[in-house]
């Protein structure tokens, strides 16, 4: 159960902070609003429970239509559409996916300090966040809270004090080996670009491309993939495949000419207008929108351009491009010049449709779903009406490769007591409500079900994309950082039962035969319902998850049965577990 807003009284300071470090800095007085799950905060001191609850039901929907606006008219302006076409695509729109979420989060953001401010209008304001603007990060939540919370500050005639100066990392950079081994490649791909019957494959995805590659082999055909140097991914000439850097298919003076397009975006940028968020907000949010927009251009546009130069070079005779998403600019902009050269697409699927909002952006002329199921939400919420085949997903073809799977042995976990996995997943803010709270929710249940002597080690397995908070346990804590970027599968048939949210991992899970135990309330919005079509329990509490986990540890009927009903899942929803996927999708990529 929240806890209601509290009645404050007005002259307190009102701190919004992120870390149990930063409390001892604060006026003993102090209102506090938690920035972060778990942050121990006594309730005569709290503003609200979470951020979340300082939002109505109006302003969850006056951000997401204000998101959509600024998201969608950026682009149609006529400072982008001169600045932002390389040729004739324009390439403002490919940003409009990453201009949504920074925006979906930064008006939220912009809200929810409006609302705080309201219930503690004091004018000394304590904050953790950074003070200046950064570049968001791939899964933003309130990342912009300290430059929000310094101009309301200057407006009321005070300041913030900051506790903490904490950069976010910037993007990947390229290392000296990755640089090398690009070069390396380069002359042997970029040759291989142009032979009769070549499939290009768009970035880092070794675990799909490679079993496609094999397959497309087996017709004398090429796979070559194509990523910015800083992603490479191996070659194997046993399966065709190799490996070309974007950078590798643009000479000197073409980069110069791109260099000064980028720059030319960039000044753009500084030129737009953006007003909408400020009538809407309350804040000037037009700084901190054009610094990320800037941010973002000099990052990435640049590639964008490349990958243009490739398509007029190289890529125009291709048999066809693999891409396993559309959202990302550099995958959008890849379909777009394909289409200008009629070269067909195919989207592999890339994980469960959970979170149905990125996959109704994908744009292609062909889509490998994972089964029947998914081919028909694709079929009924795509335009266009792209051919849609329910291939599987080539990744999981080693699943049944001869021997069975057998994954590196995952270093720290007991050998001698069963694991029960806690597979976490990424906040996605396709919707404003949604709250970080409701993972640290079902975290908590995981943990209070694995302190009830049930005889299993519980350990968190966090998203790569996560950043990991503290667990009660230090010696959990120590596990579940071990294991942050470990093989999944390796974790998985290590695993004797797995929780989870509503996430790939699960379906994973029961494809290697591990009961899999949902946790907290159905999403009604996702297309993903394993429990509610008979897959497997779910636990709303933590007490309840501890029964069930009773029944599914040990061998007996309970687990028997939780297994028989997965396979049959797997079977209704899900193309066949047979070795073949790979085979389908290199059919499908063929037009065959």
């Amino acid at each position: 159960m929240r806890l209601s807003l509290l009645r404050m009284a007005p002259s307190r300071a009102l701190a919004l902070i992120s870390s149990p470090a930063s409390l001892a800095a604060l006026p003993p007085d102090a209102l506090i609003l938690p920035l972060r799950p778990g942050l121990a905060v006594p309730r005569e001191q709290l503003v609200a429970a979470r951020p979340e609850d300082l939002l109505a039901a109006q302003d969850t929907r006056r951000v997401l239509e204000d998101a959509e606006t600024l998201a969608r008219t950026w682009a149609a302006s006529r400072l982008a559409a001169e600045r932002l076409t390389w040729g004739d695509v324009p390439l403002a729109a490919c940003f409009e996916y990453d201009l949504r979420m920074v925006a979906v989060d930064l008006l939220k953001t912009a809200r929810i300090v409006t609302s705080a401010r309201e219930h503690a209008p004091g004018s000394e304001l304590y904050t953790d966040a950074p003070l200046t603007s950064e570049t968001f990060p791939p899964y933003p939540y309130l990342s912009a809270v300290g430059p929000i919370l310094a101009q309301a500050a200057e407006a009321a005639g005070g300041r913030v004090h900051g506790l903490r100066a904490d950069r976010r990392p910037r993007g990947p950079r390229t290392s000296r080996l990755g640089r090398m081994y690009s070069g390396l490649t380069a002359r042997q791909g970029a040759a291989r670009l142009r032979r009769p019957d070549v499939l290009v494959a768009l970035g880092p995805y070794p675990d799909d491309y490679r079993p496609v590659a094999r397959a497309w082999k087996s017709d004398a055909g090429e796979t070559v993939v194509v990523a910015p140097q800083d992603t490479p991914v191996r070659a194997s000439a046993a399966d065709s495949l190799s490996f070309v850097a974007l950078e590798a298919l643009v000479d000197r003076a073409t980069r110069a000419t791109i260099d000064a397009f980028v720059e030319r975006a960039v000044q753009a940028v500084r030129l737009l207008d953006l007003g909408g968020p400020r009538v809407s907000s309350g804040y000037d949010l037009r700084p901190i929108l054009r610094g990320e927009l800037e941010g973002r251009l000099r990052e990435r546009l640049a590639h964008l351009a490349m990958m243009g130069v490739a398509f007029e070079t190289r890529l125009d005779t291709a048999r066809g491009l693999l891409l396993m998403e559309t959202v990302s600019p550099l995958a959008h902009a890849a379909i777009l010049f394909a289409r200008r050269h009629r070269v067909p697409a195919t989207v592999v699927q890339h994980g469960v449709l959970a979170g149905a909002f990125s996959y109704r952006q994908t744009a292609a002329d062909r889509i490998a779903a994972w089964g029947s199921s998914d081919a028909t939400w694709f079929r009924g919420n795509l335009p266009g009406q792209p051919r849609v085949e329910a291939t599987g997903s080539p990744r999981y073809d080693r699943l049944i490769e001869a021997g069975g799977p057998s994954y590196r042995a995952v270093p720290g976990l007991p050998a001698d007591r069963p694991i029960v996995l806690f597979v976490s997943q990424p906040l996605v803010q396709d919707d404003p409500a949604r709250s970080a709270w409701s993972r640290w929710d079902a975290l908590q249940m995981a943990v209070e079900s694995g302190g009830r002597g049930a005889g299993f080690v519980l350990v968190v397995k966090w998203h790569p994309a996560e950043e990991p908070d503290p667990l009660p346990s230090p010696e959990m804590d120590a596990t579940a950082r071990l294991v942050h970027h470990a093989d999944t599968l390796a974790l998985l048939e290590r695993s004797r039962v797995v929780l989870a949210i509503s996430s790939t991992a699960a379906l994973e899970a029961m494809y290697l035969d591990r009961p899999v135990v949902f946790l907290g309330p159905a999403d009604p919005g996702s297309p993903f319902h394993p429990p509610e079509d008979g897959a497997g329990p779910r636990a709303l509490d933590g007490k309840e998850l501890a029964r069930t986990l009773d029944r599914l540890v040990p061998e007996g009927p309970a687990r028997k049965d939780a297994l028989a009903r997965q396979r049959a899942f797997l079977a209704s929803h899900y193309a066949p577990l047979d070795g073949k996927a790979a085979t389908r999708v290199a059919a499908l990529a063929r037009g065959g």
